[in-house]
Parts: structure tokens; sequence; C-alpha cells
């Protein structure tokens, strides 16, 4: 199960594009190790680590200093 907790901030054209790669990679996992070494593919092919913090949730960073912002934009549960 996947939840939003916050809106996109769409300050970057990569952005809306990345996080619609890591709504599919939840959505086609079973399970918490295929998530993870999807999310790595992920992060591997994009700028991920740029614009998004991510562990347990993700967070979207600020574009200014790097920093995660403080509300987790999405949650995936298995």
């Amino acid at each position: 199960m996947s939840t939003f907790n916050a809106f996109l901030c769409d300050w970057a054209e990569p952005i809306p594009h990345i996080l619609v790669r890591l709504i599919n990679v939840a959505t086609l996992s079973s399970n918490e190790e295929e998530l993870h070494n999807a999310v790595c593919k992920v992060a591997e092919t994009t700028e991920l680590d740029k614009y998004f913090a991510y562990g347990y949730g993700v967070h979207q960073r600020y574009l200014s200093n790097g920093e995660p912002m403080k509300i987790r934009l999405l949650k995936i549960e298995f």
C-alpha cells in the first residue's frame, strides 16, 4: 500500500518523472527486497538522490540546500 502525505513540489523537470518511476516500482514490487532493488536501479539511472531522500518513506529535497523536507511525501507498506 502506498500513501501520499504531502504535495509534490515541481521545482525541476525530472521530479515528476522520477516520482512516477518510484510509484511504478512500488506497484510492481511484491516485497521489501524487490522494492529495495528496484529503487536502487532507479537511483542508478536517474537523479533520485538529488531530488528525493528515501528510507522509511520518501521525502522531497529542497533544491536550495539538498535537505529533505520534514513532511514525508510517500510511504510504501507491504
